[in-house]
């Protein structure tokens, strides 16, 4: 019976971790989501359960899951792995945090055979179900505050805070260890469920700021651009284009000469979905341009994005 309450748990859970990161990073192919999703499921509980088996929880067993976890999440999910993998620690980091608190603050009530096993009770089952609302609740957290316009972030920032983040990832789980062999032999330590959570509430903190920071700097940048663009268009001549009966757009400009600047730009609809990018405040460069007026340095330059 315990067992099997186990193996349930691990569904439970990789079902949970699955709606996650399906929900928050999207599918890259919608069409195969239904088939995505069982195998995301299928992996994590197996990996899990077969784990569980082995060992009941230990440092290594947490590292493989977030292995596991990254692997299955590049394969199938969108966005960039460096957000991946923020995502995936700090859902590990509450994971670890909420179970091991759990554990200590039942442990007086939970039974553990001689390998260690917690065994199953109304204690245990109490102790499974608040870490996945504690789960639930974080990553309907990450969901609704996370960063709408990333195409302005650069890789290279979410590479500084996965530093950060790991770095407490890896003192999180030596510390469970800790805390579960103290439940065990009943001899509870709350200086270092202290720590633990010190180290939780940095996580967040850091996280917070960095969201609450970027998005500050995206709105001031993007209204920046708006500036510059309105600014550009008091000093630019438009002229627009005439299609001709080959659908071929042109224009005769018979005054100009050599060294003249100029640009594109381009009206219609914009709707990424469909795969229209038109966008009235960009300017385009010319495809049979002999030469730029000034070079691009950084191609993750939020002014190059399509919107």
């Amino acid at each position: 019976m315990g067992y099997a309450f186990e193996i349930s748990a691990n569904i439970i859970e990789a079902m949970l971790v699955t709606q996650f990161f399906v929900r928050y990073f999207g599918i890259k192919r919608p069409q195969n989501k239904a088939m995505v999703i069982i195998i995301m499921i299928f992996l994590y509980s197996t990996v899990m359960t077969g784990l569980n088996y082995i060992e009941y929880i230990s440092v290594y067993q947490e590292l493989i899951i977030d292995v596991l976890l990254f692997v299955v999440v590049t394969i199938f999910l969108n966005g960039i792995i460096s957000e991946k993998l923020l995502m995936i620690q700090m859902t590990s980091v509450v994971s670890a945090v909420s179970s091991m608190l759990l554990t200590g603050l039942f442990g007086k009530w939970i039974e553990f055979d001689e390998s260690g096993y917690a065994q199953f009770g109304v204690s245990r089952i109490v102790l499974v179900v608040l870490a996945k609302i504690i789960y639930l609740l974080f990553t309907e957290l990450l969901i609704r505050n996370q960063i709408k316009e990333k195409q302005y972030v650069k890789n290279k920032t979410y590479v500084k805070l996965n530093i950060v983040v790991f770095a407490t990832l890896i003192a999180h789980l030596f510390l469970t260890d800790i805390i579960y062999i103290n439940a065990v032999n009943e001899t509870l330590r709350w200086e270092i469920y202290f720590v633990l959570m010190s180290l939780a509430v940095i996580d967040i903190i850091i996280y917070m700021l960095f969201l609450e920071l970027t998005n500050n700097s995206i709105r001031l940048l993007k209204e920046q651009m708006k500036n510059a663009a309105y600014e550009s268009e008091k000093k630019e001549t438009r002229v627009p284009l005439q299609k001709d009966e080959n659908n071929v757009w042109s224009v005769s400009l018979p005054n100009i000469k050599a060294g003249q600047k100029y640009g594109y730009r381009a009206y219609g609809e914009f709707a990424p979905q469909k795969g229209l990018y038109f966008n009235p405040n960009k300017l385009l460069i010319g495809p049979f341009a002999k030469d730029l007026s000034s070079s691009i340095k950084d191609w993750e330059d939020p002014a190059l994005a399509l919107t």
